[in-house]
């Protein structure tokens, strides 16, 4: 027999009775239809991309010993500890990938929680660059990237313009920047881009607008 979905939606007893063919009714069973599981709180609730593996506390409501967590769906090995906690190991390749992933605990007969989101913060960060303003129409000059996680072959734009970038070792990066880059005046994102295809948090660079003289006086000696 199949139990239709919809009788399954609120929490609670049904009381189940076979119907013969001439319609006389069996005695009646109670089948329970437990709550759905609940997360208030994952902790920790983010990590660094490329951390190693990492255990993971879900916290939250009708949980059962056979509760399985999952992880952007990959279910993870799940420990029960009560109906309101379980452990986990999150693997270090699920955190290969910065952005943001949904843990989810499912039930044994597929009743799902509600999503808790887990930060997957992005391992190469730009911190600071030298200089960090110049004034419009100046020649070219070169410009330190400062950071952390910068690899051999890294790539840097300005404003979306790609810039000529030496490596220099894993927390600093030069980049050359042509005088064309800094023509006229406005701000502008510098990004750092890993050979991986990893891309850093932007740091705005200002470019002024060049001092101007309109008028001298006495203009005559």
């Amino acid at each position: 027999t199949r139990m239709p979905a919809q009788a399954m939606i609120l929490p609670g007893a049904l009381a189940v009775q076979a119907v013969t063919p001439d319609n006389r009714l069996s005695n009646s069973l109670n089948f329970t239809v437990r709550p759905a599981p609940q997360i208030t709180s994952i902790d920790p609730s983010s990590s660094r991309q490329d951390s190693p593996a990492i255990t993971m506390t879900v916290n939250g409501a009708n949980f059962l010993a056979s509760s399985v967590v999952t992880f952007n769906g990959v279910n993870l090995p799940t420990t029960f500890v009560d109906a309101g906690r379980l452990t986990v190991q999150v693997n270090a390749t699920l955190l290969e990938t910065a952005g943001s992933a949904q843990v989810v605990v499912v039930n044994p007969i597929g009743s799902r929680s509600n999503a808790a989101s887990f930060g997957i913060a992005s391992s190469l960060v730009l911190s600071a660059i030298n200089p960090s303003n110049v004034d419009a129409a100046g020649p070219e000059f070169v410009m330190t990237l400062s950071g952390s996680a910068f690899q051999a072959g890294a790539s840097v734009t300005i404003g979306g313009t790609s810039v000529p970038a030496t490596f220099v070792s894993g927390n600093q990066l030069t980049a050359r920047v042509p005088a064309s880059v800094i023509a006229q005046p406005g701000s502008f994102e510098v990004v750092v881009t890993n050979p991986n295809g990893q891309r850093s948090n932007p740091v705005t660079f200002v470019v002024r607008a060049a001092p101007r003289i309109t008028s001298v006086n006495p203009n005559v000696l």
